[in-house]
């Protein structure tokens, strides 16, 4: 497995895209996937059971202790992969990778819904006043 299909279903702007999972020379970005590629699968066959997607979730992050799940009322309260999503957009501008880049890898359309959500913490007002110091 070299490449993450994420399925239209899955997206907000319901149109599919796809991810490299590799590095040019062919080396894994990730340990998982050395993991993938190890296992049985068939080509385009699901990681994730998606129809089930967010139970998986919840009881997931409540086995983790990043939320609060209750199967008997499906009550959730916790972290959303939606928030992976925010942290990503800001950690990829704090890296320099170009907004251009960052919106093809995050799935934003718009300027104005990418900055939306790739919201800045002090750390990066505080880099930015430093950088001006330093000039």
């Amino acid at each position: 497995m070299t490449e993450l299909h994420v399925p239209g279903e899955l997206t907000t702007n319901g149109e599919a895209f796809t991810l490299p999972l590799v590095y040019r020379d062919g080396t894994p970005m990730f340990d998982f996937v050395t993991d993938l590629k190890k296992s049985v699968r068939q080509p385009h066959e699901s990681i994730f059971d998606t129809p089930d997607f967010r139970s998986q979730w919840r009881q997931a992050c409540a086995k983790l202790g990043f939320g609060i799940y209750n199967p008997d009322t499906q009550v959730y309260r916790g972290l959303r992969p939606h928030d992976f999503r925010r942290t990503a957009c800001r950690n990829m501008i704090k890296a320099g990778i170009p907004q251009t880049v960052a919106m093809a890898i995050s799935g934003y359309k718009t300027d104005s819904m990418f900055c939306r959500y790739a919201i800045m913490d002090k750390s990066a007002v505080q880099e930015a006043f430093q950088v001006l110091q330093a000039q």
